[in-house]
């Protein structure tokens, strides 16, 4: 009988730190979604400040691919992925 107590408490450990673990990866995964949300946000206001700049000033169009990289993975990609994602969702 003492084995199988045992082995009940280490199911019950188990499960306790399976919890823990879940709260901890929920917590990261908002996160990682309020930062992705603040780089994308500020890749905007980057943009706009870039453009400013392009209006008076010509020579900084060489840095236009950059932006367009920075728009790319920032803005785009993430509108993506959380279209992705509610795609994913609504097949469920």
């Amino acid at each position: 009988m003492s084995g199988e107590e045992d082995e009940q408490e280490d199911v019950e450990t188990l499960l306790k730190r399976l919890l823990d673990l879940s709260s901890v990866e929920a917590y990261l995964h908002f996160k990682l979604s309020q930062e992705l949300e603040e780089a994308r946000a500020e890749t905007i206001r980057l943009v706009g400040l870039f453009s400013m700049c392009e209006l008076s000033d010509e020579s900084v169009k060489m840095y236009r691919p950059l932006i367009e990289d920075l728009i790319n993975k920032y803005v785009m990609e993430i509108r993506r992925g959380s279209s992705d994602n509610n795609q994913s969702k609504d097949l469920r």
